[in-house]
């Protein structure tokens, strides 16, 4: 595949998760890490066992990733759209 996209990675400013599986073949982790290097506050989770299949795979701690991943997200953002005490 092209790296055509690479250059622009940097450029991403939504909250990003790059899951693999540690036994993935067609995207190996060394691939995965460098993705989230490239993607400014990107986390990276790697399940243990799976390959490129790991939504089914390791589907339970796929889906919690990402729960708790969209949980995180979802609090940052309340956070910081709350109101702020004014400073006195």
């Amino acid at each position: 595949m092209s790296d055509d996209l690479r250059d622009q990675l940097h450029e991403i400013r939504v909250p990003t998760l790059v899951i693999t599986g540690s036994q993935d073949s067609l995207t190996p982790l060394g691939d995965a890490e460098e993705l989230a290097e490239l993607i400014p506050r990107a986390e990276l989770i790697v399940l243990s066992g799976a390959g490129h299949g790991l939504m089914v795979e390791a589907a339970g701690a796929y889906n919690k990733a990402v729960a708790e991943f969209l949980e995180r997200v979802v609090e940052s953002g309340r956070a910081a759209s709350a109101p702020r005490a004014a400073a006195g």
